[in-house]
């Protein structure tokens, strides 16, 4: 098999996991995983964090941003002024 099908056979299995883990997202995996981070983010020094806005199955991270901008932390999102109009 040549790496082109490797990956693209990966990145299905990968996406069919995600879709499924969106489904069963609750909101109670979600206050944990922002605990997660939380508990991870502290064994980090850093003065800003940067984020996405989920698209597709992605999970949503703004509320993670959302606690950490609350926090004294800088947040970021990507911004492209290519677009017409520009977009985040």
């Amino acid at each position: 098999m040549d790496l082109h099908a490797q990956k693209k056979e990966i990145r299905d299995k990968f996406l069919t996991k995600r879709e499924e883990l969106k489904k069963n997202f609750t909101r109670e995996n979600k206050e944990q995983l922002i605990s997660n981070v939380f508990k991870l983010a502290n064994n980090f020094n850093y003065d800003s964090v940067a984020g996405y806005y989920p698209i597709g199955s992605e999970i949503d991270c703004l509320e993670i941003l959302e606690k950490f901008n609350y926090n004294s932390i800088i947040t970021a999102l990507p911004f492209d002024e290519t677009s017409d109009p520009p977009t985040l």
